[in-house]
């Protein structure tokens, strides 16, 4: 059976030297016991979509792409407590865990439609770019916002509906460079 903390005294004495100190010196919320680390694995492939319009050649890499659970990515990652993220996990709470899995459901599932895009349109043409700008702003970033907050024990809000789009990676450079 897991540990589930009740208190901060539960936490303390748990598995692992989960202590709140610890949790945070690594990028765990100590009080959700999951890392937003986690989310770079839906990232990357967000931000390889959000590119092929202008480098068709990153489609492959999209197709490539494969889901991760949350203990796979950490066993893969570089992260640097990758062993306590794993053993944070195993003690968080299963409706947190649970949560943050039917977000994930739904992160594949747009990633699934995302790369029969690829394999749908011409990776050049205009269709593709607006098309993969909705999916990207209506889907992905809302369903990216709403792990986010569970990772982050932010209370359970309609993230769409206050969502503001977020700009593509060329109109973040280009605010850069006047």
């Amino acid at each position: 059976m897991a540990f589930v903390p009740e208190s901060a005294d539960d936490i303390a004495a748990g598995p692992q030297g989960l202590t709140p100190s610890r949790l945070s010196e690594a990028n765990i919320n100590p009080r959700t016991f999951l890392a937003t680390d986690y989310l770079n694995h839906f990232n990357e492939v967000i931000m390889l979509v959000e590119l092929i319009p202008s480098m068709p050649e990153v489609a492959e890499d999209v197709l490539d792409w494969v889901p991760k659970s949350y203990i796979e990515h950490f066993g893969e990652s570089k992260f640097r407590e990758k062993e306590l993220a794993v053993a944070a996990w195993h003690a968080a709470r299963p409706s947190v865990r649970a949560a943050l899995g039917a977000v994930v459901v739904e992160l594949e599932a747009t990633i699934h439609e995302a790369k029969d895009l690829v394999r749908g349109v011409t990776l050049t043409s205009p269709e593709f770019a607006e098309m993969a700008n909705i999916l990207i702003h209506t889907r992905f970033r809302p369903l990216i916002d709403r792990a986010s907050s569970i990772i982050n024990g932010v209370p359970a809000h309609d993230v769409a509906a206050d969502h503001l789009p977020h700009p593509s990676a060329q109109e973040s450079i280009d605010e850069l460079f006047p």
